[in-house]
């Protein structure tokens, strides 16, 4: 009987459980690698989404001013007007979203969103000064601005 018990071949109880721990703990690395690399892409897609919003912000605020006379634009609370077309842009504080408001239209258009401060500012007799805040935290360390020139006719 004790020739029989030698012979057999196979993996003792401590060295199946040494196994189980090992592969838990590798199991528990990969897990905790893959939600940390699933986190940091969601926030870089939040990021980029923030971003592509104020760039598009820019984008058509800065085609307003540059087809309308100096002397058309006004500065409001939160925003700028276009007296000429009837237009304007200003910042809702609690939606933290900037609304394109057509005056003429009655229309009312989404621009950007978990935005913070929309702050226009007239530096010279045809020149613009916009600066967009995100409530993004990462974001927010930095103010985007932009300095636009509006034509003189």
């Amino acid at each position: 009987m004790k020739n029989y018990y030698q012979s057999q071949k196979g993996f003792t109880l401590v060295e199946i459980l040494a196994a189980v721990v090992i592969a838990s703990i590798v199991s528990i690395l990969v897990f905790n690698v893959i939600n940390k690399s699933y986190s940091q892409y969601n926030n870089q897609m939040n990021e980029n989404y923030q971003l592509s919003d104020i760039s598009f912000a820019f984008k058509i605020i800065t085609k307003e001013i540059r087809k309308t006379e100096s002397s058309h634009i006004k500065v409001i609370n939160n925003g700028i007007q276009f007296n000429n077309s009837g237009t304007y842009f200003q910042l809702d504080e609690k939606s933290n979203t900037i609304f394109k408001y057509n005056i003429t239209n009655n229309q009312t258009e989404k621009i950007a969103t978990k935005i913070k401060i929309f702050e226009v500012k007239q530096t010279t007799i045809n020149e613009w000064r916009i600066k967009i805040v995100p409530t993004n935290t990462k974001l927010q360390r930095e103010s985007i601005e932009t300095t636009i020139i509006s034509r003189e006719r």
